[in-house]
């Protein structure tokens, strides 16, 4: 028959996409809950932390990766072929400095220890702490602590501050913490966003596709107040019941609109926020400068509908 000489159908492999507990990664995650992803060919794999992701990406774990703006800046600059699909979220106070309560006000800082991921975004919020604090990084003691680390630090009285973010950040305040400093101090500077490898970006459109289109329909369902969303997400972040109508707190969720305005149009502004990053970070003795020919913005994959 001719069937038999036909070859047997092999599926393709996913796009493998890491990301790690945030709020303006929940709605990618429940969409993995819900099958919509591994329909579209996506797999969504949890990690840590970003840093991590950046090692999976560097090592080519996985093909993408939820990273912050200047996060994707970095790792261009250290030679991993990214480009930017889809804007997530914007921070508007979601970045913190928790401390605890013997660390008053912003100058009283000096001589404490201050807990940060030694990631881009730990950089640019470490010194907008210290410059509103009047202080240098040699006034302080600054421990190296990832995020998935900081609230074992706290307890253990390992660090008198930290710059986090929740969950975990709402967890220090539960312990006694109190916010000294957050990103709405820093405008238009840190965006989560999706970031794609090169050459997945070429074989996997489809798949790109999917969870742009995955994370826009969430987004919409959440601004209709959907009760469903709000307590999953707080169950996946581990935050109690009560925190469900606040889990956004601080953070924008980025729809439709918002992502086509940043990163539609022949200069789009994202690209602009980018050169700012890249000039902030120089000034901080970190490389950012594109590394290679790979764009940093497409927008081409965004569903019909959606655009």
């Amino acid at each position: 028959m001719l069937s038999a000489a036909l070859p047997a159908c092999v599926s393709e492999p996913p796009l493998k996409l890491s990301t790690h507990p945030w709020p303006g990664h929940g709605f990618l995650w429940l969409a993995q809950q819900q099958g919509v992803l591994a329909a579209g060919g996506v797999r969504l794999i949890e990690l840590a932390s970003a840093s991590t992701s950046l090692h999976a990406l560097s090592a080519g774990i996985v093909d993408a990766a939820t990273l912050t703006l200047d996060e994707v800046l970095r790792a261009r600059a250290g030679g991993i072929p990214l480009t930017i699909v889809l804007v997530l979220d914007s921070s508007a106070g979601a970045d913190m400095l928790v401390a605890r309560d013997k660390v008053a006000d912003l100058s009283a800082l000096a001589g404490k220890r201050i807990g940060f991921e030694r990631s881009a975004t730990g950089a640019l919020m470490l010194s907008g702490v210290l410059k509103a604090a009047g202080l240098s990084a040699a006034d302080v003691e600054l421990v190296d602590v990832g995020i998935n680390m900081q609230e074992a630090a706290w307890r253990a009285g390992k660090i008198d501050a930290a710059i986090s973010y929740p969950p975990v950040a709402t967890r220090l305040i539960k312990h006694g913490g109190h916010v000294l400093f957050d990103s709405r101090s820093l405008p238009d500077t840190i965006f989560d966003v999706v970031a794609v490898r090169e050459e997945a970006l070429l074989a996997k459109p489809a798949a790109v596709a999917t969870l742009i289109d995955a994370h826009l329909k969430g987004v919409d369902k959440w601004r209709g107040s959907n009760a469903y969303q709000q307590h999953m997400l707080t169950r996946w972040l581990g935050l109690p019941p009560a925190k469900a109508r606040r889990i956004f707190d601080g953070l924008k969720p980025c729809d439709t609109a918002e992502n086509l305005r940043l990163l539609g149009g022949t200069s789009p502004l994202l690209a602009q926020v980018a050169d700012t990053l890249v000039l902030k970070l120089a000034a901080e003795n970190i490389d950012a400068r594109a590394n290679g020919p790979t764009p940093l913005i497409d927008a081409t994959h965004f569903p019909e509908h959606a655009r």
